[in-house]
């Protein structure tokens, strides 16, 4: 009986025996849960002993499987999610980034005008507004830090806000430089780096004017 064996297995193609050596590494790499294959005898395109499933009728070795009959994923089938995962990223965080700079650029709009309101509210009582100091609109709004600037805040000819403006809306500041008696200057900046400024020219308590200027993305604008 051993006879026999032994010439079948030496008749058996080469092509077999590397098949059968490819289909153990392989379960023994990709699935190593798996036993190996049985050594056995060599014959046609089949190894006696071992699982006949994982060897197919062309002397093909099939897709090795864990006990739970699931593969694992493929370096294609992970470039391919890798890939998708980059073309949400590229798109997703523009608009967020937008939408982040546009609350910030609106929070900085809304303390300029509230600042506008508490200094005429200022000026009613003083009259004046180089009177006008940090302590003085801080009595009437101590919710926004008060900067007293040192020279100009904003021009409306032409349209322009000083880049230099000491005030940053995050830390709810706003700086005011009292130009002359009728004159003042409001401005704040951005967390996004967009500056916002206000003019006002009172001539009277009932001739009472201003001009709004926005400097965004390096573009100067007159009103908001």
């Amino acid at each position: 009986m051993s006879g026999t064996s032994t010439r079948i297995a030496a008749a058996a193609p080469a092509h077999a025996n590397r098949t059968v050596y490819y289909h153990c590494w392989q379960q023994a790499v990709l699935c190593p849960t798996v036993r190996p294959v049985r050594a056995g005898v060599v014959t046609g395109h089949r190894v006696a002993g071992a699982p006949v499933n994982n060897i197919s009728r062309h002397g093909r070795s099939t897709p090795a499987r864990c006990r739970n009959g699931q593969t694992g994923f493929t370096l294609i089938e992970l470039l391919v999610v890798i890939i998708i995962i980059a073309i949400l990223a590229a798109v997703a965080i523009p608009v967020y980034l937008g939408q982040r700079s546009q609350a910030q650029d609106a929070a900085a709009m809304v303390l300029t005008r509230n600042a506008l309101t508490m200094v005429q509210t200022a000026f009613v009582d003083e009259g004046d507004y180089r009177t006008l100091d940090a302590a003085a609109l801080a009595s009437i709004d101590d919710t926004i830090n008060w900067v007293i600037a040192a020279g100009d805040l904003v021009t409306t000819v032409p349209a322009w806000v000083n880049p230099a403006v000491p005030a940053r809306a995050q830390l709810m500041q706003v700086a005011v430089y009292p130009e002359s008696r009728d004159i003042v200057d409001i401005a704040c900046i951005s967390d996004s780096g967009n500056l916002f400024g206000i003019q006002i020219n009172t001539v009277t308590l009932g001739e009472s004017g201003y001009a709004k200027v926005r400097v965004v993305d390096g573009s100067t604008k007159l009103g908001w």
